[in-house]
């Protein structure tokens, strides 16, 4: 079995064989905010965009690195990217408005995602973002009508469905599959007659198109495929209708060493034979450089067989930029044995209040506080949510455990927080770690914020 190392994340081990993040000792992070506390290793989240943006733009200098926001939109994390150079990938009004919050410049900003409302469309035409990434072709349609009451002109790529399910990926989980809802269909022609309908319009500017095929992706093959199908239909578009393309946006999705999606068969041994997974082999992963080789040469390729001038590549990177970069801690506060059936450990968070990821991803776990232990038992470990549902894990090894130890969750810095809920308790809060300091960028709920926005004088009739 493949054995992962503090050092795959970034971190290291002290004197007193605890785990530190951004030089501080995760114990000490744990007795000065307490648990469940999110941590944010800022060098290492600069360190991930920095190596992103240099691996494409070494390759293929026209490129443009827009961060997910859906990926992890906690405002601390974004000032960072932003600061290091990061644009901006937005899938709903909130985010745009947080991106402007932000300081965030509109020719900045992608608007992406199905069913935008009329509210959310008139919003971003009026701040004239670089480009809103029309999802069918009614929407099409509808940005088209809001431009022409607006008086103004919308800037417009096309969301195409290239049909890939990336290599070890299920049709479920691949975006770009054509079972999947997302874009214009490229195999029925759906995608051709959609740019043909924008290229007739009055009140757009069609700019680009746009695919994703999926996330935790670890086939650079994949994205090639993509590239070239994508630009095969700009040459279409180009020779049918006289239209030049200056944008291939090619989404994000890209993998990370470790994490890993669980297979149906490895949630089926976790969640019903109460076995954890095996982890991922790093190695299985491509370094980004790989990805950056790939890609860049299949549009050159492309381009030359198709006809059409390199355009502009837009990538919208989340996971690989913030997976690795942020951890859970926890601490054990119960141990149950029952014998014959289980060990138990209970913490203070689980899948129902730290994250709805945990029930389909793998999460390496560490005992923060003794790191260099064997591995002797084996643990059911749950959160204090009062049903089985609140696990975090089933069936894993890991060094005897006692009362008071510090658990690290790695790879959370993907959909944790996203998917993080109230379900009985506050949610807690979240710390940036860099070069021996730590500070606060969310506080954890408190119980007014529960009910903030209950009207509670408020009587029925």
């Amino acid at each position: 079995m493949v054995k992962l190392t503090p050092e795959l994340w970034g971190l290291s081990v002290n004197e007193k064989n605890h785990l530190t993040v951004g030089d501080v000792d995760a114990v000490e992070l744990m007795e000065k905010y307490g648990t469940p506390v999110y941590i944010v290793n800022e060098e290492r989240l600069r360190h991930n965009y920095n190596r992103f943006q240099t691996a494409f733009k070494a390759r293929y200098p026209n490129v443009e690195v827009s961060y997910s926001y859906k990926t992890n939109c906690i405002p601390g994390v974004l000032n960072v990217l932003h600061e290091t150079g990061a644009k901006a990938e937005v899938i709903s009004g909130y985010e745009l408005w947080l991106a402007r919050r932000l300081g965030v410049r509109p020719d900045s900003i992608i608007f992406n995602g199905p069913n935008k409302t009329q509210e959310e469309l008139s919003t971003a035409i009026k701040q004239g973002i670089k480009l809103i990434n029309a999802d069918s072709l009614s929407e099409i349609e509808a940005i088209d009508k809001i431009s022409a009451g607006l008086g103004l002109k919308a800037n417009l790529g096309i969301r195409v469905n290239p049909g890939i399910v990336p290599k070890g990926m299920s049709v479920g989980t691949a975006t770009g599959s054509r079972k999947a809802q997302f874009g214009v269909d490229m195999k029925t022609g759906e995608a051709l007659q959609a740019f043909r309908r924008a290229s007739a319009l009055n009140n757009v500017n069609l700019l680009g198109m746009h695919c994703h095929i999926g996330s935790g992706v670890k086939d650079p093959k994949a994205y090639a495929v993509a590239a070239k199908r994508m630009l095969n239909l700009a040459g279409e578009v180009k020779r049918s209708l006289g239209k030049k393309l200056d944008y291939l946006d090619l989404g994000g999705g890209f993998g990370t060493p470790g994490h890993q999606d669980f297979s149906t068969f490895e949630t089926f041994l976790h969640l019903g034979l109460n076995r954890m997974p095996p982890p991922p082999d790093p190695a299985s992963c491509p370094n980004i450089e790989v990805f950056a080789d790939t890609i860049t040469e299949a549009i050159r390729e492309s381009c030359a067989a198709y006809g059409v001038a390199e355009p502009t590549l837009i990538l919208e990177p989340g996971r690989y930029i913030t997976g690795d970069t942020q951890i859970l801690l926890l601490k054990v506060r119960t141990i149950k044995d029952r014998p014959g059936v289980a060990k138990f450990a209970i913490t203070e968070g689980g899948f129902l209040s730290t994250s709805l990821m945990l029930v389909a991803e793998y999460h390496h776990l560490f005992l923060a506080n003794k790191m260099h232990m064997p591995t002797k038992e084996t643990y059911r470990i749950y959160g204090r949510v009062c049903t089985s549902a609140d696990f975090l894990y089933k069936g894993i090894r890991l060094p005897t455990l006692e009362e008071g130890d510090v658990l690290a969750v790695m790879d959370t810095g993907a959909y944790f927080l996203a998917t993080s809920t109230n379900f009985a308790y506050p949610r807690p809060p979240v710390v940036m770690a860099k070069n021996g300091r730590s500070w606060l960028i969310r506080a954890g709920e408190s119980f007014e914020d529960l009910i903030r926005n209950d009207l509670l004088s408020v009587m029925p009739l």
